[in-house]
């Protein structure tokens, strides 16, 4: 995986956290399925889910982060999420514009105005994963293809919770995207932090008011997790080295995490891009839980 470099990474954190903060109302698709024949996604998400129902091959436009698959990088690209070239979309004669909350409600009241058919799938909770699954296999005529892989995802969440714990004596744990200030984390009302739970943790971000909070590392320190999760999109060094670093921090050492070496790091898109693949998250987080709990 080749490193982003750090503007390209901000820009795509920022536009996903703010994304929330602007939610369009939800559009009726509305029409015959059999009149879909070409699609455009806004989201990495909804793109991932259309080539993961076997249609890719009805997308002809796509965001400048749509790039899971590999297939998706094929797809000409119309922009922003938060701020696509209608002009674009428009010239590709699309049956459907696909977006999330990422988009915001004026962008699609724009697209709306000049003629697109725009079909908003929400993309905070794990519920709203398999709801898009289901909406989109209406959509594209492939109902029983949704249901297997939102058969598939529900088996796998079960297999790996371990959420037996009593609420008050979870294990305390807390989510960071990267090690690098402004530390941003998942906090309530999202999906990383309802796979924490499954897991068996209770996420310290829960407390926070905003649903993907900045965390300050002194509160990190007073809130003294027992385990912490690093999220990162870029190839990093080995679990020793970082470890090795923060524990030579005054600040970092602090924290019971660190010190006992329960630090995990998750790389790729599970926690950024609620898809299939948050299931490759749960895996991290209980493998965790049962590894701190087990001499």
């Amino acid at each position: 995986m080749q490193p982003m470099n750090l503007l390209a990474r901000a820009c795509l954190l920022v536009v996903f956290l703010l994304g929330f903060a602007c939610s369009p109302a939800k559009q009726d698709f509305g029409g015959k399925v059999d009149e879909v024949r070409r699609l455009v996604s806004l989201a990495p998400s909804l793109t991932e889910a259309v080539f993961a129902l076997g249609a890719g091959d009805l997308l002809v436009g796509r965001s400048n982060y749509c790039n899971y698959p590999t297939r998706a990088t094929a797809v000409d690209r119309v922009g922003r999420m938060d701020a696509p070239k209608v002009e674009r979309i428009l010239a590709l004669h699309p049956d459907r514009v696909l977006v999330t909350n990422l988009t915001p409600a004026d962008v699609v009241a724009r697209m709306q105005k000049v003629g697109l058919r725009v079909l908003h799938l929400r993309s905070d909770r794990l519920g709203d994963i398999i709801a898009t699954y289901k909406e989109l296999g209406i959509l594209l005529n492939l109902e029983t293809k949704a249901a297997l892989l939102i058969d598939q995802l529900e088996s796998a969440m079960a297999t790996l919770a371990v959420n037996d714990a009593p609420l008050g004596s979870r294990l305390k744990a807390c989510l960071l995207y990267g090690l690098e200030a402004p530390y941003f984390s998942a906090g309530k009302d999202t999906f990383p932090s309802e796979l924490m739970a499954q897991a068996g943790f209770e996420n310290l971000a829960d407390k926070a008011s905003l649903a993907w909070p900045q965390l300050d590392l002194e509160w990190l320190v007073q809130e003294n997790p027992d385990c912490l999760f690093i999220a990162t999109r870029e190839d990093t060094p080995s679990k020793e080295v970082k470890l090795l670093q923060m524990r030579s921090s005054e600040v970092w050492s602090q924290i019971t995490a660190v010190r006992k070496g329960q630090v995990y790091f998750i790389t790729g898109d599970a926690l950024s891009v609620p898809g299939l693949r948050v299931i490759d998250a749960l895996k991290v987080f209980s493998k965790a839980r049962v590894a701190i709990e087990v001499p």
